[in-house]
């Protein structure tokens, strides 16, 4: 496990390298591909006429790279076959076909706070060190290093490899700028934001203050910014669960007062999917998550609100301001047969030119030379919105690096932890709550 004090200045490493302190069903067996000679220079047709599958979850950044993939094709001979799934349906079946250690799956994105220890453990990751070391399949124009200090540390388990970042993400604090300056109201503090969400709750019909996730262990990663904040921890220095602990139960009181409110009626069944939908509508002046989200919330095309959009660091608590870090990496499958092609398709999918298209879309990027890119500095999203590279900055140099509790069973952990968090939304005992809570964790965390 890493210690707190180690990711603080892995934090202030990549924002001094990246320059943000100055700037502000199964399908047919893929197709094994015969290793062929490289030819003169690099050779992206090395493997062309293989086929390779890809799970992946429906989130922004693959709205991005998805419609891109013909150009991969194009470019190297390679067919895809992705199956885009909702994130929840997409962990259960990648479950499922790691259990029965199936090779058509050739790679997968992983999220390494959330279930990167229990995939090691099961040995569900190929160590990817030596993959971009190897000359003969990697493009000399790749350039390992360019990767920022925080992005590749995130990628590994126990000091392994498992992953190639796909895009860096903290917690962002979302507002309605117009509403903010009418009602002349702040979010600085978590008590500025229960009385903002309270004052602006009603304004309008059917309208309200915040919205937030509220489905049981869906909601866990973004109370976990809440438990920081408050002074809290997932465990205690020893290892046990510390559930129950006052930081805890004060951060479980202020979630489940905030949903239960001065959120839409019915968010005891919301993820993010109905959330985003809810702040981009109009019908709720506030809106926490994840930044990757920064794009579609400013969209015309997807947001009813765009141009009254405002972005903030996420506000703070007795502890301060700690919202939490996590990466999405390309990892691959241990078991795949086509283990160099999907080696083509990862480093292909986290290229510097793909990076600057996902960071240009409002998604924060993984490698030095995206942020010293022009195009995303001065021209891209940032610079329309320069209010979100603040808030950005000021969340990654203060971010605690677990959303998820840091053991193996961490979704029967998260389940357990989601229990108490619908208590609180539903106004019932928290302590009582949270105390067979932590007995329940204690039992489980026994059987690891």
């Amino acid at each position: 496990m890493f210690k707190v004090s180690r990711w603080t200045t892995i934090v202030l490493a990549l924002l001094i390298c990246a320059g943000v302190l100055w700037a502000g069903g199964q399908k047919d067996q893929p197709q094994k591909a015969e290793t062929k000679p490289a030819k003169e220079g690099f050779d992206w047709t090395a493997y062309s006429g293989a086929t390779m599958r890809i799970i992946h979850p429906s989130y922004p950044y693959i709205r991005v790279v998805e419609p891109l993939i013909p150009e991969f094709e194009a470019l190297t001979g390679i067919k895809i076959d992705m199956e885009i799934l909702p994130e929840t349906a997409m962990r259960q079946k990648l479950t499922i076909e790691m259990v029965a250690k199936n090779p058509d799956i050739d790679a997968f994105p992983s999220m390494v706070t959330q279930e990167g220890l229990k995939y090691y453990e099961a040995g569900w990751y190929e160590p990817l060190e030596k993959y971009p070391k190897n000359a003969d399949i990697t493009d000399p124009d790749y350039d390992f290093a360019d990767f920022t200090p925080t992005a590749l540390d995130v990628a590994k388990v126990k000091g392994v490899l498992i992953g190639i970042p796909q895009i860096s993400n903290t917690q962002m604090f979302y507002y309605r700028k117009d509403l903010f300056q009418k009602a002349g109201v702040t979010a600085d503090t978590l008590e500025q934001l229960e009385a903002t969400a309270k004052k602006l709750t009603g304004m309008e019909p059917d309208f309200y203050g915040i919205t937030l996730r509220g489905r049981a262990a869906a909601a866990t990663s973004q109370w976990s910014s809440f438990l920081y904040s408050m002074g809290g921890q997932w465990l205690n220095d020893d290892g046990s669960p510390a559930m129950n602990s006052p930081e805890a139960i004060k951060a479980f009181d202020l979630y489940g007062r905030l949903v239960r409110e001065y959120a839409p009626p019915g968010s005891l069944n919301n993820t993010w999917q109905q959330c985003l939908p809810i702040f981009t509508n109009g019908k709720a002046a506030m809106y926490i998550d994840g930044a990757v989200f920064s794009g579609t919330a400013t969209n015309p095309e997807e947001s009813k609100v765009a141009e009254h959009v405002g972005f903030g660091p996420f506000p703070k608590g007795p502890a301060g301001s700690r919202p939490f870090i996590n990466n999405w990496v390309w990892s691959m499958s241990p078991y795949s047969d086509n283990k160099e092609v999907a080696w083509y398709f990862i480093q292909w999918a986290t290229s510097k030119e793909i990076d600057k298209k996902v960071a240009v879309s409002g998604i924060a990027p993984t490698r030095k030379s995206t942020w010293e890119y022009d195009g995303f500095i001065n021209t891209g999203f940032p610079a329309e919105h320069p209010d979100y590279l603040n808030a950005l900055r000021t969340n990654l140099m203060n971010a605690h690096p677990y959303q998820s509790p840091p053991v193996i069973p961490v979704n029967d952990f998260r389940d357990i932890v989601g229990q108490v968090i619908v208590v609180a939304i539903q106004g019932g005992d928290i302590k009582k709550a949270a105390d067979e809570a932590n007995g329940r964790l204690v039992e489980l965390l026994k059987k690891y």
